[in-house]
């Protein structure tokens, strides 16, 4: 399942986007009800008349794998990335919260 709260969707284009559709239609067998969709809205969409929306796309990412995703948009998958600055601290803070609760037991 790929979280689509990780990726750039504003990158994903229109076209990568009913590709992805396609995929969890023909070869994960989902059908509207599944997306929370009517069929006529799916068909409409399969065919390039009406955008993928954001909560669609998130839908139909929810039923594909990292690897699935790879091979459909050519290995050009947008993760949303975080400065490694930002990495770093938040690395530091959870272990020292880790460390301080650690210690906090051996002393009970």
């Amino acid at each position: 399942m790929v979280d689509c709260y990780l990726l750039n969707l504003t990158q994903i284009n229109n076209e990568q986007r009913r590709a992805i559709i396609e995929y969890v239609v023909k070869e994960k067998k989902i059908g509207p009800k599944a997306f929370g969709v009517t069929q006529g809205y799916l068909y409409e969409v399969r065919r390039g008349k009406v955008r993928v929306s954001d909560r669609l796309l998130c839908r139909a990412l929810s039923f594909l794998t990292e690897d699935e995703l790879r091979v459909i948009l050519s290995g050009n998958v947008p993760w949303i990335t975080m400065p490694t600055e930002c990495i770093e601290d938040c690395v530091k803070r959870c272990l020292t919260r880790c460390f301080s609760k650690t210690q906090n037991r051996e002393v009970e």
